[in-house]
């Protein structure tokens, strides 16, 4: 039964102050309409720009980390490379050498 009562009454309560909520914003003026208009306008372009920075300072260090991934893959590159070139270069010595010995 209590939990009715302290139910209903928090019921008449939140209905008493929504009404009151809507009553004030129905009879402000104008300017306070402007007012808040502008402010809520500057809060978002405030917002917008917060997003941006965090967006740009997102978007360099990835490119960072993208010219770090790069050069690390372009060395591994040079180095399979290089040593593809020196095992084709053991080969043909090894050619040669079977040619000189069987001439």
């Amino acid at each position: 039964m209590k939990t009715n009562v302290l139910s209903a009454l928090a019921l008449v309560l939140f209905l008493a102050v929504s009404a009151k909520a809507q009553s004030s914003a129905r009879n402000s003026t104008p300017a306070e309409r402007a007012e808040r208009k502008a402010k809520v306008k500057a809060e978002l372009k405030e917002a917008g720009q917060s997003i941006k920075e965090a967006a740009q300072e997102l978007g360099e260090g990835a490119k960072r980390n993208a010219k770090v991934a790069g050069e690390a893959i372009n060395r591994g590159v040079d180095k399979a490379g290089t040593a593809l070139e020196r095992e084709a270069d053991k080969l043909k010595a090894r050619r040669d050498s079977a040619r000189r010995d069987t001439l």
